[in-house]
């Protein structure tokens, strides 16, 4: 019997290698890419638009996109699992919402911050984490039912109204601030890179993601309990979605319900961008960290902007950048299979 036991677990464990190695190998092949590409459209609009290259401009671009960032990175945790999250946005107008209620009624803006993430990945937790990680329904299915759940509970707090907040010190101090020479929004959504990157890099959890991501069978016969990655992943994107509502409203000054509106589409064309592939197991956050930058919608609007391109055409092109990024994912997954075909036809 104990024969047995380690015959079935060496076919799982020497698979999890693989994919250790595998995702380390292909690292500069799908960055490489994203990073030509942001190189060459930051030169083009360097050259061509003076105010591209200004102080302003590039804080104006980290700014603006900080909440996406947060989102983004969030987003790639599920999205190495395979799966999507389509709630985030719902998420991101309830936490934004809430702050700002909380805050209307006197509790303390820090307080509130705390109160509003702790609410909202209980949420989660009996939502997307439940009923997809432990029960096992369909991703698309469940986070479409929360998306709509979660931003009609934001629409009936908010009473439909925009609830200001401009007169709120550690809310201006947070959406205004800086530290170290960069604003306070900014350095969140930095900080939060950094820590993900870190999860996924350096820690057996990461290398769970990986696993299950690629090969979720193979995951459960090595020991790991599947159910309650996927259930992590899912809390983990939820929280960045709340820390976005609040990044966003406390740059704004102010929190409505219609906040989160495409956010989820956006933060899926950086994190395919960055090289993560839709069927889980490839990629990470540096190359969503790419995406959100080049991304075509941090550069791309900001240079459709500089200019004078309407706003209207910044949704095209967004659209545009998304196919592109799934269909080279598409074709690199196939020349990846047929290179893999080859080997076997060698050995």
């Amino acid at each position: 019997m104990q024969n047995t036991s380690a015959t079935e677990l060496k076919a799982p464990l020497l698979l999890l290698g693989r994919l250790g190695k595998r995702r380390a190998s292909l690292d500069l092949g799908r960055y490489g890419g994203v990073t030509i590409g942001l190189v060459a459209l930051i030169l083009f609009l360097g050259i061509t638009e003076d105010g591209f290259f200004s102080t302003g401009n590039l804080i104006n671009i980290l700014q603006t996109k900080s909440a996406l960032m947060v989102c983004s990175v969030g987003m790639t945790f599920v999205v190495l699992m395979g799966g999507f999250d389509l709630s985030v946005g719902g998420f991101l107008a309830l936490g934004a919402v809430l702050l700002a209620r909380m805050v209307e009624i006197g509790i303390p803006a820090f307080v509130a911050v705390v109160l509003v993430l702790a609410i909202g990945l209980a949420a989660s937790l009996v939502t997307n984490a439940s009923f997809i990680a432990l029960l096992g329904l369909n991703f698309f299915v469940v986070t479409i039912a929360t998306d709509a759940l979660f931003s009609g509970l934001a629409l009936v707090a908010s009473d439909g109204r925009t609830i200001p907040m401009y007169d709120n010190e550690f809310v201006v101090w947070l959406g205004t601030g800086e530290v170290l020479g960069l604003p306070i929004t900014v350095a969140v959504a930095v900080l939060v890179a950094a820590l993900a990157l870190l999860l996924l890099r350096h820690t057996g959890f990461g290398r769970m993601i990986y696993a299950v991501g690629g090969n979720p069978e193979a995951s459960r016969l090595a020991g790991i309990n599947v159910k309650a990655v996927r259930a992590t992943a899912f809390l983990l994107c939820s929280g960045c979605a709340l820390l976005a509502g609040v990044i966003m409203s406390a740059r704004l000054q102010s929190a409505g319900p219609t906040m989160g509106s495409g956010i989820a589409l956006a933060a899926a064309a950086a994190v395919l961008l960055g090289g993560t592939s839709f069927k889980g197991g490839e990629g990470g956050v540096f190359g969503t960290i790419l995406g959100v930058l080049l991304l075509l919608l941090g550069v791309l609007s900001n240079g459709l902007t500089l200019i004078g391109v309407s706003g209207f055409w910044q949704g095209v092109a967004t659209g545009v950048v998304l196919l592109g990024a799934i269909t080279a994912d598409w074709l690199r997954t196939r020349v990846g299979f047929r290179s893999l075909l080859r080997k076997g036809r060698k050995t």
